[in-house]
């Protein structure tokens, strides 16, 4: 599956930088790179770790390097200098492309909390935030629209347009999430193995829904996991009977840690009630 430049990443925590340069030297050389590509376009710091960009005819957009900054300090100089470029060509994406929301277009994405928390409160008009919900321990449920290019957040404004409420919304992008995912596995496949679910745009979504899950966690007596530390490396398994789950936890936030987007340095259980972090 095509692994297209997110745009609801850029927006909340994407970055990338020298591990050796301070926060706003990231920013600096992204915004260099930008203006390269978009010689016309009104860039304006904002703060160490962001910036904002308008082109005419087109809303205003606040940018964050903060995730890049966090992503640079874990990996080397080539990747940071890699993700920059990937970032500043995302950008460039973002504000000149045509990104109409439709109802096929809707998706459901997990972002870890922290992230959407900050970037909602960079928003002050209501009808202009993103559509976000809690969701289980430290993560989010974001309302966002699919295009070949990247994704863009969903606001109640979209949903005036598209005439849709925010549950049948949701419930919409659930759907479409889904129907592009692989499947809840059986427990003959993870029964002494790893599965790591890769290659997906939105693979954390694969926590949705955990009423699909029941049977699965029944059948590994309460034992199954699944781990979100990013949409490309997400772990599904179940541990062995009285295995201590440290190691695992570890190799969760390592994972998180070294993600270009980090979702959740955790590993969750199943429970009727969703998903819980282990503690």
């Amino acid at each position: 599956m095509r692994r297209t430049v997110r745009l609801l990443a850029l927006v909340m925590m994407l970055a990338a930088c020298s591990a050796a340069a301070p926060a706003a030297s990231v920013r600096d050389r992204v915004i260099a790179i930008v203006r390269v590509k978009l010689p016309k376009a009104m860039i304006v710091s904002t703060d160490p770790q962001g910036f904002s960009i308008m082109v005419a005819g087109r809303d205003e957009n606040s940018i964050s390097v903060q995730r890049i900054t966090d992503f640079c300090a874990a990996n080397t100089v080539a990747e940071c200098d890699d993700q920059i470029e990937t970032f500043a060509t995302s950008i460039v994406d973002l504000t000149t492309t045509d990104f109409t929301v439709t109802r096929e277009r809707l998706r459901i994405v997990v972002r870890n909390r922290l992230d959407t928390d900050g970037y909602l409160a960079t928003v002050p008009e209501i009808a202009k935030r993103p559509l976000v919900r809690p969701l289980f321990d430290g993560t989010s449920a974001v309302l966002a629209a699919d295009f070949p290019k990247g994704i863009r957040m969903v606001t109640a404004e979209d949903l005036v347009a598209l005439k849709l409420g925010a549950d049948d919304a949701f419930a919409l992008g659930t759907d479409q999430v889904l129907a592009v995912l692989p499947p809840v596995p059986k427990l003959s496949e993870i029964d002494g193995k790893l599965i790591a679910i890769q290659g997906f745009d939105y693979g954390a979504s694969v926590m949705l829904r955990p009423e699909r899950w029941a049977d699965l966690a029944k059948a590994t007596g309460g034992r199954l996991f699944i781990a979100i530390p990013g949409d490309n490396g997400v772990l599904i398994g179940m541990t062995k009977v009285g295995e201590n789950p440290n190691k695992l936890k570890a190799l969760a936030a390592e994972e998180f840690r070294l993600a270009p987007r980090g979702i959740s340095p955790r590993v969750y259980r199943w429970s009727a009630a969703g998903w819980v972090a282990i503690p």
